[in-house]
């Protein structure tokens, strides 16, 4: 099996992954966990696993010029880019939510040619132009794709995808040079550092005597999400370019889209089609002409 062809399957395997997360946060956040105490416990077993992996890896030391950059990524890979997209999850559809997420192929190709001064041209930018025209659409929309739906939570979601967009352009020059256990560690310890004063609070107020069901759904969106997700995603932005990896975000909205009508029972609303039909032409311009 080529790594082409291996990324191709991670990505997906981690698209399914992120896409059922939308709906089962809904089972635990916030009735029995708020949002932001959800996000310290899930650091907090990400940096133990990651710390502990880290005995069994290659030692390697990281250079001190590298350390203001990764200190970034876990500020918007670790820490604050899950705290808004927590709390637009809990406060918005998972429809909504998947849909404005696949807005981050555009925002990654932005920070791109801002930061790595890649080339635009006049594709991409009518894609970027169309995808920030759906996402903004769903933002704004009066009822969202269901009554779940609202301003606020969207907003987080956007913000999210906005930190997350910034983190894979930042995180790529560091993956090629390091290990990736190495790296994780560090980007998760230093989040969980300063996602301490925001989930301690909701952390310490959580009743543990948790039915099975919940906590299935616990450790899904807590554990599973961030094991399966975070590690196989970084692997796979070692085979093939981030555009693409970003790309792969076009899956989620399908399958959150079919567990909400079949667990949540969520409708799809016309404007969110119109708005998802904007954001996926835009995608599609916008990795036209990426390479894999």
């Amino acid at each position: 099996m080529t790594k082409n062809t291996l990324a191709h399957l991670t990505l997906t395997m981690v698209s399914l992954i992120y896409g059922a997360n939308y709906v089962v946060i809904k089972f635990v956040a916030p009735e029995f966990i708020g949002p932001s105490g959800l996000v310290l416990t899930r650091s907090i077993m990400a940096a133990a696993f990651f710390w502990v992996a880290g005995i069994f890896t290659t030692k390697q030391k990281i250079d001190k010029a590298d350390w203001p950059r990764i200190a970034l990524c876990a500020v918007c890979g670790s820490a604050f880019n899950q705290l808004c997209f927590f709390q637009g999850a809990v406060n918005t559809s998972p429809i909504d939510a998947s849909l404005i997420m696949t807005s981050n192929p555009i925002i990654v190709l932005l920070f791109a040619a801002l930061i790595l001064k890649e080339k635009l041209s006049s594709t991409k930018i009518l894609g970027i132009v169309l995808g920030c025209i759906g996402a903004i659409f769903i933002i704004l929309q009066k009822d969202g794709g269901s009554s779940s739906s609202s301003f606020y939570g969207n907003s987080m979601i956007f913000t999210n995808s906005i930190l997350f967009g910034l983190y894979i352009v930042l995180v790529k020059p560091l993956i090629t040079k390091y290990n990736t256990i190495l790296l994780m560690k560090w980007i998760f310890l230093l989040g969980l550092i300063i996602l301490l004063p925001f989930g301690y609070g909701e952390m310490m107020a959580v009743n543990w005597n948790f039915s099975p069901r919940i906590w299935w759904a616990f450790l899904y969106t807590s554990a599973i999400v961030t094991f399966l997700g975070y590690v196989p995603n970084i692997l796979a932005l070692r085979w093939v370019s981030s555009s693409l990896v970003s790309s792969y975000l076009y899956l989620q909205p399908l399958i959150a889209a079919g567990l909400s009508m079949l667990w949540l029972n969520e409708g799809l609303s016309f404007s969110a089609i119109f708005a998802a039909i904007l954001i996926f032409m835009g995608v599609y311009l916008v990795g036209k002409e990426a390479k894999t």
